[in-house]
């Protein structure tokens, strides 16, 4: 995972780079692919019982985590770590983290899980509890019952002993939508003996009224 972090910001440097997110001149290349004025841009989201978010699925935020998901910018996990540990405040004080899993075939497509590359940049011990059992349709472009429908069985616990389990774990992914997934997750770590179950993400989609 280092490797991509350290190809990433190479790339800086050796061509003209543009801010991934609104595609102007990047003026400060230290502070990555993405330029300060889209950071400022973010918006947060109030936190629920069980799910916090850095901040609003839309915008420079959107533009953010599709770089990293799709655009290989693996480097943008560390600032984004920095602001889900803002958000998540007092959760990291006794919870493993738990990253949704891909598919071994998409992770390698990919060259990383962007939910792992998260969750280390977290400060609390990575559980990688769950795994997927087959590769799905992606879940993005899905309507809210298509996506339920997708992640049916979708996921199960790896071999793990029971003396193991901590008793409360915050699942980590890079957008909550629905919420599809992660209810799939924490309806299979809380069978295996978890206790409770939050959600952390980077950005969360907020529903139109």
């Amino acid at each position: 995972m280092a490797v991509h972090r350290w190809a990433d910001r190479a790339l800086l440097f050796l061509f003209d780079p543009t801010c991934v997110a609104c595609q102007a001149p990047l003026t400060d290349r230290r502070i990555g692919p993405v330029c300060a004025h889209c950071w400022s841009a973010i918006h947060p989201t109030p936190p629920t019982e069980l799910a916090r978010a850095a901040g609003i699925y839309e915008g420079s935020l959107r533009n953010i985590v599709h770089a990293l998901k799709y655009g290989g910018h693996a480097s943008l996990a560390r600032p984004l770590g920095a602001l889900m540990r803002d958000a998540a405040g007092d959760w990291l004080d006794d919870a493993a983290v738990v990253p949704v899993p891909l598919h071994p075939w998409r992770s390698v497509r990919r060259g990383f899980n962007q939910a792992d590359l998260l969750a280390c940049e977290l400060g609390r011990p990575v559980w990688r509890a769950l795994r997927r059992t087959r590769l799905g349709r992606p879940q993005a472009g899905l309507h809210a019952a298509e996506r339920r429908a997708n992640v049916s069985c979708l996921y199960a616990m790896r071999r793990v002993r029971s003396r193991h389990i901590p008793p409360t774990v915050i699942l980590v992914d890079d957008v909550l939508t629905t919420g599809a997934t992660a209810d799939a997750c924490t309806r299979v770590l809380l069978e295996a003996g978890v206790q409770q179950v939050r959600v952390l993400t980077v950005a969360r989609a907020m529903r139109r009224t």
